[in-house]
């Protein structure tokens, strides 16, 4: 693996990542809202 493949990995990871915490936020956010 080169290292731009390596990081192009990484970068992917880091989006799930952020894109997971994005959703666990909102839901939170929505049902604090909602109760």
């Amino acid at each position: 693996m080169t290292t731009q493949e390596i990081k192009q990995d990484d970068d992917e990871y880091i989006n799930i990542e952020l894109d997971t915490k994005c959703s666990c936020l909102q839901s939170k956010l929505n049902s604090h809202l909602a109760s």
